[in-house]
């Protein structure tokens, strides 16, 4: 669940960005007005997929017009008030974690050889600088013939 800002009488900025680009399973979002009543539950997915969200809220498909990703700002249908609680509930983006300073090459760090299992790449025997991206080329896999 993302909390939001109402920027326009149609248009939403949800705090995570990032949000999972798929036009079949848009964001899901729900409209409270100032009191606290139900006022729109749009539904994200697309015509055709099954029925998933029950019967709490009245969920319609159909009315989300336009969603930027990178932002986290999506265009609605319906008039959303700036005293309106929104809620948002989507699937979003995860930057890639990269450890570089893991050392699991069983001749330079004996304490683990025999006890982890690596996927091996084909090795050359000559460097393979310019056969990596340039934010690799300080890698070289361990070749067990060296």
């Amino acid at each position: 669940m993302d909390s939001s800002t109402v920027l326009g009488p149609n248009l939403i900025h949800f705090d995570r960005q990032g949000i999972y680009n798929d036009p079949n399973h848009l964001p899901d979002i729900v409209v409270f007005d100032s009191n606290q009543e139900i006022k729109y539950a749009m539904d994200g997915s697309a015509n055709g997929e099954p029925e998933t969200h029950g019967t709490l809220y009245p969920w319609k498909r159909n009315q989300i017009s336009d969603v930027d990703p990178f932002t986290g700002r999506v265009a609605v249908v319906p008039t959303v008030l700036t005293t309106d609680t929104v809620y948002g509930f989507y699937s979003y983006f995860e930057p890639d974690v990269v450890y570089t300073a893991l050392d699991v090459n069983p001749v330079t760090n004996p304490s683990i050889k025999n006890t982890v299992n690596l996927l091996l790449l084909p090795c050359h025997k000559q460097s393979l600088a310019g056969d990596l991206p340039p934010g690799l080329q300080r890698f070289r896999p361990y070749c067990w013939d060296d």
